[in-house]
């Protein structure tokens, strides 16, 4: 019988939840904690050892008999346990990020507590992988927080804890489950991708790519790429002291360097397969209890259709996996970025990073316990990995402030609720979740007429709540929008918190202009 590999000294067990333990093998098994013990079950993976629910602290030992061999978990604490999920803004870590440097020398916590589930193609296969920096996905220890552990950790992982600590006083351990540039079907448990009607072009995709390919042709262009991989992680050694030097946007030069790696091809070892990283990353944390799953992805699905149905199955399959129907889920708004240029119509028609915004938003509506963090203020024109992690992190703990533990915070940004014409042609947007709005130089929004030519807008608070826009070019407004585009204009409206209006539009148009002029027409 066998652990999984998050079963180690150190780790972190959530409060007030059912204390999970796991593994593979045939076998009893059992568990003993501060006087309660208790023996194993057999599920689908293995088994599975129950105890019972405690409250907050440690450290503690567990002792375990594992088909009679003797084993002990030591400085264990309970407390507050995330999963941080996602793609590469949620696995960048703290040493790419603003500031890290110096945000690194006040780091050091021993009751946060790291674990990185290694990045796999396959299961149990060990090689060595690159994003932001060479890693090698062998078996990971979990690590209190250090100066050193900080920095090469998910950065909003690292400040998400650092924000429980100061508002809850628990410990807190942090589980970095994420692979850049990866699509949400790959999270997915692959029976679950099979079922959802809005996977199923993807599931036909894949399913004839395995068709037709040659196994043993596969499987040697396989064996190159990983060779590949391991060249560039070689040359790209100095890449965390070329970024301690230089800064983030001098490590992409560097990293240009590496000797080119032809992708492996899409099929049984891809890492963007329908199920893929469930059966090679995530089942191996399941179902262990959880406070909660941060959530930031999307920027690879921006270009798909039906992000709302696969996003729900994805959150319906983890909570039915983890055990918990309830299982709250905290998401990051895509952030800002200038992809193909800012008005042109192939920019604002096909689906993008602003249409995937709303389709977000739309979660946050119809999905119970899903939150969003908008980050429609922290955006980088020209990448896409915005070096502001702080904000996002912090406005995260918002939401569990305010959802999970009931604290008096303002977690709400402002949305659009309502609007009306005047007869001069402008509008009034009335806006919720928000005493009162503030801004300095408002910016990006745009009105439009029955034709679908949108004109920037006038704007201009006009109460506690509401905006006055007009468009001097529409002379009879039919539509607005508000940075619904990949890179909005900064110069945003907030309420009381500093929380920024999110996103919005009015319309459902699938063909229209945006034309950058707010001059006033000439009067014959």
């Amino acid at each position: 019988m066998k652990l999984e590999a998050i079963f180690q000294s150190g780790m972190v067990f959530q409060r007030n939840k059912p204390m999970r333990i796991f593994g593979t093998g045939e076998g009893t098994a059992t568990a003993t904690l501060c006087g309660n013990t208790a023996s194993s079950e057999k599920i689908k993976q293995g088994w599975l050892i129950t105890l019972p629910p405690m409250e907050a602290g440690g450290p503690h030992t567990i002792t375990l008999d594992l088909n009679g061999e003797k084993t002990e978990l030591c400085d264990v604490y309970i407390g507050e346990v995330f999963v941080a999920s996602g793609q590469s803004n949620m696995e960048m870590p703290l040493f790419r990020t603003q500031r890290a440097f110096d945000e690194a020398e006040n780091a050091e916590d021993e009751l946060i507590r790291f674990f990185t589930v290694p990045k796999r193609f396959k299961d149990g296969f060990v090689c060595m992988n690159r994003h932001f920096e060479p890693v090698l996905s062998a078996d990971k220890t979990w690590e209190k927080c250090t100066k050193e552990t900080a920095l090469h950790f998910s950065a909003i992982g690292y400040y998400f804890a650092k924000e429980l600590r100061r508002g809850l006083n628990v410990p807190v351990g942090i589980i970095s489950c994420n692979w850049g540039g990866r699509v949400i079907r790959t999270f997915i448990p692959y029976e679950d991708c099979e079922s959802e009607p809005a996977l199923a072009g993807e599931m036909a995709n894949y399913k004839k790519a395995i068709a037709n390919a040659n196994d043993e042709e596969y499987e040697k262009i396989f064996d190159e790429y990983i060779k590949g991989l391991a060249v560039q992680c070689e040359e790209l050694s100095d890449t965390f002291e070329v970024t301690r030097r230089c800064g983030h946007l001098f490590a992409y030069a560097y990293s240009a360097k590496a000797t080119p790696v032809k992708p492996v091809p899409y099929g049984k070892w891809s890492p963007d397969r329908p199920g893929g990283l469930w059966e090679t990353m995530v089942r191996h944390i399941c179902p262990l209890s959880l406070g909660g799953v941060l959530w930031y992805q999307g920027e690879s699905d921006s270009r798909t259709v039906n992000y709302f149905e696969k996003y729900r199955t994805f959150m319906n399959s983890w909570r039915r996996e983890f055990l918990d129907p309830e299982l709250p889920f905290f998401a990051v708004e895509l952030a800002p970025f200038r992809r193909d240029g800012k008005y042109e119509e192939q920019t604002v028609n096909i689906p993008g990073f602003h249409t995937l915004r709303e389709v977000q938003q739309r979660c946050t509506r119809e999905l119970e316990n899903n939150y969003l963090a908008t980050t429609i203020d922290c955006g980088d024109e020209f990448d896409i990995h915005p070096q502001d992690k702080k904000t996002p992190a912090h406005r995260l703990w918002l939401h569990a402030a305010k959802n999970l533990y009931g604290l008096d915070v303002c977690a709400d940004a402002p949305e659009y609720e309502s609007h009306r014409f005047l007869e001069d042609t402008a509008a009034i947007i009335k806006v919720k979740n928000a005493k009162k709005l503030y801004a300095s130089g408002i910016r990006d929004f745009w009105m439009a007429g029955e034709d679908g030519v949108f004109y920037p807008c006038r704007a201009a608070l006009v109460s506690d709540t509401e905006i006055r826009v007009r468009a001097p070019r529409v002379k009879a407004p039919k539509y607005v929008r508000y940075c619904f585009t990949p890179y909005p204009e900064p110069g945003y409206v907030v309420n009381e918190a500093g929380l920024p209006l999110m996103p919005f539009r009015t319309d459902c148009l699938e063909n229209v202009r945006y034309v950058p002029d707010i001059t006033e027409p000439q009067v014959d």
